[in-house]
């Protein structure tokens, strides 16, 4: 469904994305994802339940709704905007124990929510965005990845430059 409609919003359909995602071999690849996310449980619930479930090990990854001035984008006519509290998210997510990654537009408000964790950002051209038949490109946007963990080989690095840190677990080998 993400790959056939416009930003993966459910509402909407995108021919574009139709006509160039919608194959048997990316239906093929369906197969070997399963295999890779076997003992994963994707969940659609309010991230007060995610960041609530107990056990060792968890990793949750967060998406919430862009934080924009015109809140359309998600569900009809904007309703999954209208009511979330961002700053409250911002507030809630930084006591959450287990390793959490959250996806986010790129802006100061939002980066100055979660000044304690680390913030990477980059410039994004939403596929949808681009226009036909070489029209212009589509104008990047400013996108934000936050976590609340660090990686075994950002550590390494730190070490090298003489920061003092505990390992407690690898992430990644």
């Amino acid at each position: 469904m993400n790959k056939c409609s416009w930003s993966g919003i459910e509402f909407s359909y995108a021919p574009t994305g139709f006509e160039k995602n919608f194959s048997l071999r990316n239906i093929e690849k369906l197969k070997v994802i399963s295999e890779i996310l076997e003992g994963v449980k994707i969940t659609n619930l309010d991230y007060s339940e995610v960041t609530a479930v107990e056990g060792a090990g968890v990793f949750i990854y967060m998406d919430p709704p862009y934080e924009t001035k015109r809140n359309v984008v998600y569900g009809r006519k904007g309703v999954f905007h209208k009511n979330f509290d961002h700053a409250g998210f911002a507030k809630d997510v930084s006591t959450v124990n287990h390793r959490w990654l959250v996806s986010y537009n790129d802006s100061e408000t939002i980066r100055d929510r979660f000044t304690q964790f680390d913030l990477m950002g980059w410039e994004q051209a939403h596929a949808m965005c681009h226009k036909r038949d070489g029209g212009a490109p589509a104008v990047a946007k400013g996108e934000l990845l936050i976590k609340n963990y660090r990686l075994a080989s950002e550590i390494r690095e730190a070490g090298k430059r003489g920061e003092e840190f505990t390992v407690v677990d690898e992430v990644d080998k």
